[in-house]
């Protein structure tokens, strides 16, 4: 078989993809989203296994973005995150669903020549595509806002950390 050298896959192995995934409980649902996908967001940051906030651009200054998705129900099956840019998919990241609610989230290391948009995906197992957001990485963007839609209450305790899921590349597992 003869081999040949693709930039963009190239490029994924450079990208710096971390998956962490974990059991929890719920906040609302917001309107527009899938029975599958709770909640998704494109943000510049995940704390607490919590978007801090929702960006739909990005200037060039930011290196990083990560991709949230709440799952529900979908317990025992892999569902996979894909970052697709100029109509190319640069990365596949899959992940196992491990209870009736379970918050994911993969990250994408972008380099200053890649502007224009982007689309992240979730993917079930036959390909079909449960939910897609979209942003658009560029010279410049606004301050991205708080995602207040996407904070816990405050009475909720999260459970422990569970185990991390697969990620696209072995890498050490993240700390709790």
């Amino acid at each position: 078989m003869r081999t040949f050298f693709d930039p963009f896959r190239f490029a994924t192995l450079l990208l710096s993809t971390a998956l962490v995934a974990t059991g929890a409980p719920a906040s609302e649902v917001e309107s527009g989203e899938t029975d599958v996908v709770a909640r998704s967001a494109v943000t510049t940051a995940v704390v607490d296994r919590e978007p801090t906030n929702r960006v739909d651009a990005l200037g060039t200054d930011h290196d990083q973005v990560f991709y949230f998705t709440e799952i529900r129900d979908q317990t025992g099956r892999t569902l996979t995150h894909r970052w697709t840019f100029q109509d190319q998919v640069v990365a596949e990241v899959p992940f196992a669903i491990g209870g009736p609610r379970w918050r994911v989230h993969s990250s994408k290391k972008l380099l200053p020549d890649w502007t224009g948009p982007w689309t992240v995906s979730v993917v079930d197992e036959t390909g079909a595509i449960l939910k897609q957001d979209h942003f658009t990485y560029g010279e410049s963007s606004p301050p991205p806002a708080p995602d207040t839609a996407a904070a816990k209450p405050p009475d909720t305790l999260a459970p422990p950390a569970a185990p991390a899921a697969p990620t696209e590349s072995p890498s050490a597992p993240p700390t709790p």
